[in-house]
């Protein structure tokens, strides 16, 4: 059985971080009150998030790039490929999940980026009948018909077998064009996140240093703690058949099922 790669990363991710909170107790601290809270968001604004937002680009940069070069020439290496290119942005990606505020923020009718770019299990019924329709528009609130597990679905075969993703692909310039079109989607999405941390809102992250519900570290912390509760249950609850509703395992929706990554 392949080793959930994702999951074990983000667990590892989720129970150091919490360890670091919970080391900082500020009242074992003699210096707590003048500790140096914007040094400490600057630290990790450079230090982990833009990082984090820098390698999720060059993956998706690279993934896109592979959908393009595919939807022109469907062949097996070139599908080969582009699987890899997926696995390495799905990999990025989890490093950079937990930072659902300011660019991964909610911004108007759009959800966090963990949503837009990770809602799992895929829709197999929405994701086939955008196809059958030649749909390729994602501003729709059908979060669970595209990004990365949209993608493991349309990319991968659960037996392993290539030819028939090839074949599935080759027969149908649709089924191509949906591809792309969630490729493209995940390229504009972390483009325009790793973009303004680059640009505008690492500074403004950082000048937020204050102790309220609006401040950076609030923000930081709380994005934190909701991408921690998603592994219990989400990542582990849902297949672990844990979730409210769910009588039993239930292997089939655990994240990246088809191509077992």
């Amino acid at each position: 059985m392949k080793t959930k790669k994702p999951i074990v990363f983000a667990v590892v991710f989720a129970l150091c971080f919490a360890g670091m909170f919970t080391a900082c107790d500020p009242n074992n601290s003699p210096s707590a009150g003048n500790f140096d809270r914007a040094a400490m968001l600057r630290n990790y604004a450079d230090n982990l998030i833009k990082p984090a937002f820098a390698d999720l680009q060059t993956g998706v940069n690279a993934l896109q790039a592979a959908a393009n070069t595919f939807s022109g020439a469907p062949t097996a290496q070139n599908l080969t490929t582009l699987q890899t290119a997926w696995e390495t942005a799905f990999t990025a990606f989890q490093g950079a999940n937990a930072y659902n505020f300011g660019p991964g923020g909610l911004q108007g009718t759009r959800q966090t980026l963990a949503v837009e770019m990770g809602t799992f299990p895929a829709s197999v019924e929405k994701i086939e009948a955008n196809i059958a329709d030649n749909k390729t528009g994602m501003n729709n609130f059908d979060h669970d018909a595209r990004g990365f597990l949209a993608l493991d679905y349309l990319l991968f075969d659960l037996q392993g077998d290539n030819a028939a993703v090839l074949n599935r692909l080759q027969a149908s310039a649709s089924r191509r064009a949906y591809m792309l079109a969630v490729a493209n989607e995940l390229k504009a999405r972390t483009d325009e996140a790793a973009t303004a941390w680059n640009t505008t809102y690492a500074n403004e992250f950082v000048a937020a240093d204050g102790t309220g519900p609006a401040s950076s570290t609030a923000q930081f912390y709380n994005s934190f703690v909701a991408s921690y509760e998603s592994i219990k249950n989400f990542k582990l609850g849902l297949p672990l058949g844990k979730r409210p509703g769910q009588t039993q395992p239930e292997p089939a929706r655990v994240e990246a099922y088809y191509s077992s990554k």
